[in-house]
């Protein structure tokens, strides 16, 4: 009986030494979460990059306000409710504030410490993919092959952006608008370009170009590439379609008999 009440002692003692030890390794990782709730107060879905929108987490059980700052310069943003999910446009701030006030634990607590840096928006980058080499901006064509290239593509152009490669806008020249079409291709980051079909193509050619017709003829097939969400120029691409000029057979000289 004694022995049997000691075994049951000891047990206890084990069970007991195994719930401490547990306590004591969940303590930090326990104080660590509430840290890391305190220390980061949002949480961005998406990188923040400028003149881009962000969708932005609220971890805390309490309302708060966003505020973006340029330099010095504070402008508030969006207010936001406890464990909320929502929307912001970045616009050109350098970096945004989280400011928010609660009670916790009987304290009045000011939270206004927690930034976070917004990123410079990176350039649009675009390759162009002719369907022959393009020399000098042009592509050359033989005189005769010409009218087996209405309603074909010319070039392609793929383009990348650090934000979303959707919102870069393809237009055609001034110059180029009557001879090419720009068609976006589906699900995809690129565009195509090509000369308009026959009936429209003869409607646009200029009085100049018919009357010299059989001669070099230059036709834009140019397009511009703006983002039209930051103050940057556009970017011109202004390549054409150059028909070379027929040659005419030479004349057989005749032999003096």
């Amino acid at each position: 009986m004694i022995k049997r009440s000691v075994k049951k002692l000891i047990n206890n003692l084990g069970i007991n030494k195994i719930i401490f030890f547990l306590v004591l390794f969940l303590i930090p990782i326990l104080s660590n979460a509430q840290n890391d709730i305190i220390t980061s107060p949002i949480k961005p879905l998406n990188k923040l990059i400028k003149y881009s929108n962000a969708t932005i987490v609220n971890n805390l059980p309490y309302d708060g306000i966003l505020y973006g700052y340029i330099d010095t310069d504070r402008e508030k943003i969006k207010e936001y409710l406890a464990f909320d999910t929502f929307y912001v446009e970045l616009k050109d701030f350098d970096s945004i504030q989280v400011y928010s006030e609660y009670v916790r634990d009987g304290q009045n607590i000011v939270n206004q410490k927690y930034f976070l840096k917004v990123e410079e928006n990176q350039r649009f980058e675009f390759l162009p993919i002719p369907i022959k080499e393009l020399i000098n901006g042009e592509i050359r064509i033989n005189h005769k092959i010409i009218y087996d290239y209405y309603g074909e593509k010319l070039y392609s152009i793929m383009i990348s952006d650090d934000v979303d490669p959707d919102r870069i806008i393809v237009s055609a020249t001034s110059e180029s608008l009557p001879f090419i079409d720009i068609i976006k291709i589906d699900n995809s980051d690129m565009y195509q370009i090509n000369l308009k079909n026959e009936d429209e193509f003869e409607k646009n050619i200029t009085q100049e170009m018919r009357s010299t017709w059989n001669g070099k003829i230059v036709i834009p097939i140019g397009v511009e590439l703006i983002d039209p969400f930051i103050p940057e120029p556009k970017v011109p691409l202004p390549y054409s379609l150059v028909k070379e000029e027929e040659k005419k057979p030479r004349k057989k000289s005749k032999k003096n008999n």
